[in-house]
């Protein structure tokens, strides 16, 4: 009934202010309701901003795969041409957002995260493939790895586009970012990075053989 559900409802607020007005006289602080910081430092709140807060978990999505990007191309310059695709794809990704005014939240956010873990995929499998087997093969490369792309990168957004006939909109948020997020990524990965690795050819910068 609704009377119960007011006298639950008011119950509830009365022990949250004693929760509040306890912890404020114990230690003199107020009581922190939501999720915590991603860092220390104090943001000012006129510049907290769903922008600030995708890219400081931009940021810290970014540096783990950094580290293991470089482990494994073992060179700064080949490391900043696989990451230039994925960046673009999330500058793109960022700007659909900003068209169709899609807003960042604590729960779409997560697609970020994935979104930059498959999405740099893409670019390792190419790139590899590419110092296998040498200059002049990108068309080789992309009619059999680019291929195989488009298999993994479209059985990964049909999964995503499973969760667009949900009722709860944060699901529904989730997979929308993701399909847009993944979608740029994928186009990046097999326009830009083809196009940067000729370019390369052009200028007579080689890349080193792929070490078995």
């Amino acid at each position: 009934r609704s009377s119960d559900l007011e006298e639950l409802s008011d119950g509830v607020a009365v022990q949250v202010a004693a929760v509040t007005a306890i912890r404020e006289g114990l230690l003199g602080q107020p009581l922190r309701v939501g999720l915590p910081r991603l860092t220390n430092v104090e943001i000012d709140p006129a510049l907290e901003s769903p922008l600030v807060t995708l890219a400081l978990y931009l940021q810290f999505s970014c540096r783990n795969q950094n580290i293991v990007l470089y482990a494994d191309l073992r060179r700064v310059r080949y490391t900043l041409v696989a990451l230039t695709p994925l960046l673009t794809g999330l500058a793109w990704a960022t700007g659909f957002m900003y068209l169709f005014d899609i807003r960042l939240n604590f729960y779409n956010i997560i697609a970020f995260p994935t979104v930059i873990g498959m999405g740099i995929d893409n670019s390792v499998h190419i790139f590899h493939r590419y110092r296998e087997e040498g200059s002049g093969s990108l068309r080789l490369v992309l009619r059999t790895t680019g291929m195989a792309l488009v298999a993994t990168s479209m059985t990964n957004m049909v999964g995503f586009a499973g969760c667009l006939s949900a009722h709860h909109p944060a699901l529904t948020s989730i997979s929308i970012l993701a399909l847009i997020g993944m979608s740029c990524c994928f186009v990046t990965s097999v326009t830009l990075l083809p196009a940067l690795l000729q370019l390369g050819e052009r200028r007579g910068v080689a890349l080193e053989a792929q070490p078995s």
